[in-house]
């Protein structure tokens, strides 16, 4: 991984991904600052659901972006759970 600066946010994810129990990091910021770099250099291939809001969306138009993201986590995970019944395998 790339050197990192703002080691206290770098904790905060490692603590999260390092918790026995499910964990919500919610990351904002000024535009162009590198959030979604951070996201992707830290985690690198351990997510197995991620969900970018809409600027400015109503809430029909998130809740149809969060639709699409699951059902497209749903397909990318479908070779380890054949069938999804609840939140469980989004939190190990």
């Amino acid at each position: 991984m790339t050197r990192m600066i703002g080691r206290k946010k770098v904790e905060i994810l490692a603590n999260a991904y390092g918790s026995k129990k499910p964990e919500l990091v919610a990351l904002f910021g000024r535009r162009r600052v590198g959030k979604t770099y951070l996201i992707g250099s830290f985690f690198q291939g351990k997510i197995d659901f991620e969900l970018t809001g809409l600027k400015d969306g109503t809430k029909e138009q998130q809740l149809r972006n969060f639709a699409y993201s699951l059902k497209d986590a749903q397909k990318r995970l479908s070779y380890r759970h054949r069938r999804l019944t609840g939140w469980r395998p989004f939190t190990n």
